[in-house]
């Protein structure tokens, strides 16, 4: 069933557990994204990034994501992650998403409580819910690249009360793309960001952070963690491992149908270790 981002953050932040946001592009990713979630009886967030609606082209993807959810046996978002083109939110606001994630870090200082604001009030105008981030991170995901900005506790909290988001992305030393073996996050600001802000907190670049520092973020208040680059990697090895061991392989789909029950696999693991398993 298609649902919004408070549906499952709401029960997902009381609870003390985090709902997985799984970036998806195509067919295979969202099949092995919902699979998983049917499998382990849990919500589960279809994270869209712009590069990925570039890439499928909006109605495409729109309409089988939006299918797919609404067919689901598990509650399911359908969520614009990483949204800066105006247009394009709103875009996805009017044309079925069932939230978004407005990102303002790239702004001038002075222009993203306004602008965030704005597309808030856009936003519940339609019945959908947003996400806010503030302070970008270090790394790169898709066109998204950055240097890293910790989040200020105080700052935060004047964010999100000006803006009236629904949850909000911190910056406590996560990157995006593949964690660099110095990593660590922040967990005194993550817990004194949890003390200001009453929304639910989420952490994005997630893919290989060691599952204690996930346990710990979460038991801070993370409830909505983002999952991309380790679908990603799942998918480019199975595929180099399928075609590898099968050279005489003359049918995409059967290479398909591995990559996706590998990806599923993923999928599984990271729903467990976030706790939202058996929550349906």
């Amino acid at each position: 069933m298609l649902v919004t981002i408070n549906e499952v953050l709401k029960p997902a932040h009381k609870a003390g557990y985090a709902v997985g946001a799984f970036n998806v592009y195509n067919l295979e990713t969202a099949q092995a994204v919902i699979a998983a979630a049917e499998l382990e009886n849990s919500p589960v967030i279809m994270a869209v990034s712009e590069k990925a609606i570039e890439y499928a082209g909006f109605d495409n993807l729109t309409a089988l994501l939006i299918e797919m959810a609404e067919r689901s046996k598990v509650p399911v978002v359908v969520h614009l992650d990483h949204g800066t083109n105006l247009h394009t939110v709103k875009k996805c606001i009017t044309c079925g998403f069932s939230s978004v994630m407005f990102d303002a870090s790239t702004l001038p200082e002075n222009e993203r409580i306004r602008t965030t604001k704005e597309i808030a009030k856009f936003t519940h105008k339609h019945d959908i819910m947003i996400e806010g981030e503030r302070d970008g991170l270090a790394g790169q995901e898709d066109d998204i690249e950055g240097e890293g900005r910790y989040t200020n506790p105080e700052t935060a909290a004047v964010f999100v009360e000006e803006t009236n988001i629904d949850a909000f992305a911190v910056s406590i030393g996560n990157a995006h793309g593949i964690p660099t073996p110095d990593e660590k996050l922040d967990f005194p600001r993550l817990e004194q960001i949890a003390k200001n802000v009453a929304v639910p907190l989420v952490l994005h670049g997630a893919s290989g952070t060691p599952p204690s520092q996930i346990k710990q973020a979460i038991s801070l208040g993370i409830s909505k963690i983002n999952i991309d680059t380790d679908l990603r990697l799942s998918f480019m090895a199975t595929v180099h491992d399928v075609l590898i061991n099968n050279p005489e392989l003359k049918d995409p789909r059967k290479m398909l149908t591995e990559v996706k029950k590998a990806m599923t696999e993923v999928v599984k693991t990271k729903i467990r270790l976030f706790g939202s398993n058996g929550r349906i």
